[in-house]
This record gives C-alpha cells, sequence and structure tokens, in this order.
C-alpha cells in the first residue's frame, strides 16, 4: 500500500489528517510530512490490522444511513490512527527517525509521550481528579478532627476545639450538623465527643 494513495481511503485519510495535525512538532523534527509517510509506506505492509481496519471502513461507506456511517467510522479510522502511530514508533526504536537532543522541546516530549500511549508502549496518564467543592472539604476536616487519622499520624480534636472551630465558622457548625444527622461522625470509633454540644 502506498502511503499517497488515501483518496480512495477516506478512513487513512482522515487518519493521517489526524496524525499530522497532533503530532505535527515531531513530525516537523524528523524531516517533515513527506520524509515520515515515505518511510510509513513501506511498514503498512507488516500489518494486516490496518488493512482490516480500511476494509471495513470502505464496506461502511456503501451504508446509505449516514448517521449508522458515523457511528462507525470513528472507532475505525481510531484504529487505522493507532497503526499510524506504531509505525511511527516502530520505526523510531529501529533509528529510521533521528530526535537531536537539543531539539527535543517539552511539545516535541508530549507528542511523544501521547504516540507511545496510543501505540501501546506507554501507560496513560491518570486523569487528574476534579477539585473539591468547600462543601466535601469542610466535611472532611470535620471527620478528620472528630475520627482523626492514625495513618498520617493524626489523633481526634478535643470537643473543646471542636466547639471552638464549630463557634468560629458557621459552615463548619453546618457541617458537623449534616454528617451528625447522616450518622457518619457517630459510625466511626473515636473519642466520646459531646454530640450535642459541639455545635453549641
Amino acid at each position: 500500500m502506498q502511503i499517497q494513495n488515501t483518496r480512495n481511503i477516506p478512513g487513512l485519510e482522515r487518519a493521517l489528517a489526524d496524525f499530522g495535525r497532533d503530532f505535527k512538532e515531531t513530525i516537523a523534527l524528523v524531516g517533515g510530512v513527506d520524509e515520515v509517510y515515505k518511510k510509513f509506506g513501506v511498514e503498512f505492509a507488516i500489518y494486516p490490522e490496518l488493512n482490516e481496519a480500511v476494509d471495513q471502513y470502505m464496506l461502511i461507506h456503501r451504508i446509505s444511513s449516514l448517521d449508522a456511517q458515523e457511528k462507525m467510522v470513528r472507532p475505525i479510522t481510531d484504529e487505522i490512527y493507532r497503526t499510524l502511530c506504531k509505525v511511527f514508533i516502530r520505526l523510531r526504536d529501529r533509528g529510521a527517525f533521528t530526535f537531536p537532543a537539543v531539539s527535543m522541546t517539552p511539545e516535541v516530549e508530549a507528542e511523544i509521550q501521547h504516540m507511545e500511549v496510543w501505540a501501546g508502549v506507554r501507560e496513560p496518564q491518570p486523569k487528574p481528579l476534579p477539585p473539591k467543592s468547600a462543601k466535601q472539604q469542610i466535611e472532611e476536616e470535620v471527620i478528620l478532627d472528630y475520627s482523626g487519622d492514625p495513618k498520617i499520624g493524626r489523633a481526634p480534636l478535643s470537643a473543646d476545639k471542636m466547639r471552638e472551630k464549630a463557634r468560629n465558622s458557621r459552615a463548619y457548625r453546618d457541617a458537623f450538623a449534616r454528617l451528625s444527622e447522616t450518622n457518619q461522625l457517630q459510625s466511626r470509633t473515636t473519642t466520646s465527643h459531646d454530640l450535642q454540644r459541639v455545635g453549641g
């Protein structure tokens, strides 16, 4: 399969466009689009999954329903895109692409890491947890004060200290009341606090 002949293979054309956009800094660093795709052309024969994906894509385009096409096209295009990443990494590991150390910018490093994830040779970075709301933060503070946490060497606060915090903070007082009413404090093994008096 020649990489240049993509007009009759819409899935490949679309995947190549995505690949060129997502990894433009890396592609420029190793010689540009023409050089990369020239080296790609001789590699595709050893990737039967690419040919299978292309065949499926062509079958989809014979379906009359555009909605049905769209639902089926994305996974197949993704498979072609994944194969492009595998081919690039394979060529890199063989030394077909050289990366001058002085040119390895953070953008290029990020692109290569993204490509390695798609190629299956790197674990994806875990998604950052969403920030906790003010309500979650204050409730966690109350629970920690009430129960302590042996894992971090934190002892429970005394009832007097919790009452003082409740007097100084309406949010703390309200959070304590909510947690008490839903038994989220009573169910924990803690020092004996006077629950009725902490918020007083």
